[in-house]
Formats: structure tokens, sequence, C-alpha cells
């Protein structure tokens, strides 16, 4: 859409980012083995055409670092980013 502006330059937003992530979780403790062969799964799935090619219809694309290590930092991050920008905004629930 290059004559729809991005949120950075309609609403003057410099460093605005939001990126969608889905991930599979395990519950805690399950073992390192079978996480390890989920992720693989889930890794060769992610490389067939199909996938990919519906993926990219849908504007989505697999993350080039899929290990189960990156989940936890990528998570944190993101927690403590949008914490801070909700209380910065003083957003409280509606009720």
């Amino acid at each position: 859409m290059p004559d729809v502006p991005t949120m950075i330059e309609a609403a003057n937003l410099p460093g605005y980012e939001v990126a969608p992530m889905t991930a599979m979780l395990a519950p805690a403790g399950t073992p390192k083995p079978v996480i390890d062969k989920l992720n693989g799964e889930v890794a060769r799935v992610l490389q067939l055409k199909d996938v990919r090619e519906r993926f990219s219809t849908m504007g989505l694309a697999p993350a080039e670092d899929r290990s189960p290590s990156r989940f936890p930092g990528w998570y944190e991050a993101e927690l403590s980013k949008w914490t801070k920008l909700i209380r910065d905004a003083g957003i409280s629930p509606e009720r």
C-alpha cells in the first residue's frame, strides 16, 4: 500500500514498532528432548513450500531464529515495553 503512510509518518511516532508473534508453548517442566522434537517438527513444517506460500499471502514470515531459548527474552522485552507504554499513557481497563 504505497500511498498509505506508516504509523511513524502519520502519527509522528519515531521508533514505533509492533511485531506480532505466534508461539507454541509447552507446560513448565517439559523435558528438553520433547521441546527439541516439537521445535524441530515445527521448523520442518515451516520450510514446506505450501506453508511458506500461505504465510506469505497473509503477510507473515517465520522468524529466522526459532530456537526455544529465544522466546523468554522476547516475551520479557515485549512485556516491559507495553507495560511502560500503558503506564506512561495512563491507560486503565474499562469496567
